[in-house]
């Protein structure tokens, strides 16, 4: 009786042991199989913030050279101490640059900026290198800038090289910037996860590896091709090696699988979905993130740009215009402080970001906004009424966000979809606990079909001004967005009874 006593412990004890083992072996490989299918699915997101990421380096570099340019356009250039001064003001607001030179119109360097850094560069003729005078050649012809393939520095690295031709008179030389992003883009892959992947990214005029993050098989990967200005790339992305290996071989899975009880592997398969979901909403989170970041770049820059364009033009028949030049500063400081809350922004979630709210003045920021778009209003000839019932109207908001992502975005809608001509209505006033914000123009509306995906915000959606103003379509995104970290509600109307024509856009926060 004893001896069969303990040989049924001993039973129990291996069945027990055989069932927990099949369980947790199995329920252990499909979560690793699961997983490395979702990872395939992430491939293709990753590959695509990685282009946006290079985009987003590139083009800023270029418009801030523009920048740049135009003032030299408008200035004598008088000598190398001048010239390093101007260089030095301009890149405190993008310090990424390695080097910006001065190249006379014989295609020599010389003058650089950074002194020290870029000293071997000094005194070099650029036409004499076949693969950089093209470049020179061409940027002078068209009269207009000019961005090179990945080429071998004189500073060292391989980097790119952006040439923009100088007419005064006559032809004055080239302004040179020089710039590289790995470190930039080895830094967003880290912060965003991306680091459990190899990364190749070629330049496909070249075939040169422009960055490389881990080492790619590049005969095994489907490469995902883009363009940024008139570069081509392609980007190769491969998952390492000890994130698909699996414990388990699939034949002992199988056997596994079928020693296992009915419940067992229904709870399983309950646990794997709502695993799997949740994998995917935090990949939906990252783009939607992603997706706003873009639109807040975009947006701002192209609003800003065409501001500074305004103002260099003004600068050209007045050289000396201190005003003018205050507020392209003004104008860069603010585009400093856009960059440095989406960088914020970018290395968490909109929950998760500790927002630093103040009491903010909605006139202030009204009058700032249309100061902004001062120049926009006066080439449609709009009329713009601003009236408040009351010169304390205070709501607790991050003032650069309220204005930029809110206001602005508004005010240039308002502006966009307005007539020449026409009339803006901007109202400000308490409503019991709330300060309500009503902006209005009498422009072409919204369609009703429109309407409708505009405030499900179901898709990006983008229409050209009555002068045919482009947009980016993520202009009412941000505004709900912010609008609702803020605390506050808004609404939009267009083809109703109570607003026949044009549109009504409505803010509501509560009084601080």
């Amino acid at each position: 009786m004893l001896t069969k006593l303990c040989k049924d412990k001993k039973l129990i004890c291996v069945a027990g042991f055989l069932t927990v083992f099949v369980f947790l072996s199995c329920l252990f490989t499909l979560y690793r199989f699961a997983e490395s299918r979702a990872l395939e699915r992430y491939d293709d997101f990753v590959q695509v913030q990685i282009a946006r990421r290079l985009q987003e380096v590139i083009s800023s570099r270029v418009a801030f050279l523009t920048t740049l340019a135009n003032y030299f356009k408008t200035n004598d250039i008088v000598d190398e101490k001048t010239y390093a001064l101007h260089a030095a003001k301009f890149s405190e607001h993008l310090p990424e640059f390695y080097a910006i030179n001065w190249i006379d119109p014989e295609g020599v360097i010389r003058w650089v900026y950074p002194e020290e850094r870029n000293k071997d560069a000094k005194d070099k003729n650029l036409l004499k290198r076949e693969e950089l005078a093209t470049y020179l050649l061409k940027a002078k012809e068209e009269r207009q800038y000019v961005l090179s393939h990945v080429v071998k520095l004189y500073q060292g690295p391989r980097g790119f090289t952006f040439y923009y031709p100088i007419f005064q008179n006559k032809f004055k030389g080239w302004l040179n910037g020089v710039f590289t992003y790995e470190d930039i883009l080895r830094e967003f892959i880290i912060q965003n996860d991306f680091d459990q992947f190899n990364i190749l990214i070629q330049d496909l005029e070249t075939n040169y590896s422009t960055f490389e993050f881990g080492e790619v098989n590049k005969s095994s990967v489907q490469p995902f091709e883009f363009n940024v200005l008139n570069q081509k790339f392609a980007i190769y992305i491969e998952p390492k090696k000890n994130f698909l290996d699996y414990s388990q071989n699939i034949t002992t899975v199988l056997i596994y699988l079928s020693s296992l009880i009915v419940s067992l592997i229904l709870t399983y398969f309950i646990y794997k979905i709502s695993t799997q979901n949740d994998l995917l909403e935090r990949m939906n989170a990252k783009l939607r993130l992603s997706n706003s970041i873009v639109g807040v770049l975009t947006h701002d820059f192209s609003n800003q740009i065409l501001i500074v364009e305004n103002n260099i033009n003004k600068l050209r028949l007045n050289p000396n215009d201190e005003s003018v030049l205050q507020k392209l500063s003004k104008i860069l400081k603010n585009q400093t402080d856009i960059i440095r809350k989406v960088n914020e922004l970018r290395k968490k979630d909109y929950e998760q970001t500790d927002f630093k709210l103040a009491k903010t003045n909605v006139i202030e920021q009204i009058k700032a906004s249309l100061e902004t778009f001062e120049s926009k209003i006066l080439d449609k000839k709009i009329l713009v009424n601003f009236r408040f019932d009351s010169t304390d109207l205070s709501i607790m908001t991050d003032s650069i966000y309220f204005q930029n992502n809110v206001l602005n975005n508004i005010i240039s809608n308002a502006i966009k979809f307005s007539h020449e001509k026409g009339k803006i209505e901007i109202y400000a006033f308490k409503n019991l606990s709330k300060v309500v914000i009503e902006v209005r123009d009498y422009g072409v509306g919204i369609p009703r079909d429109r309407l409708k995906h505009i405030k499900s915000f179901e898709r990006i959606t983008s229409t050209k001004g009555t002068l045919g103003e482009e947009g980016t379509g993520f202009g009412f995104m941000q505004v709900k967005t912010f609008v609702e970290i803020f605390g506050g509600t808004f609404d939009i109307q267009s083809g109703t009874v109570e607003v026949s024509q044009g549109t009504l856009a409505i803010l509501s926060f509560p009084i601080a």
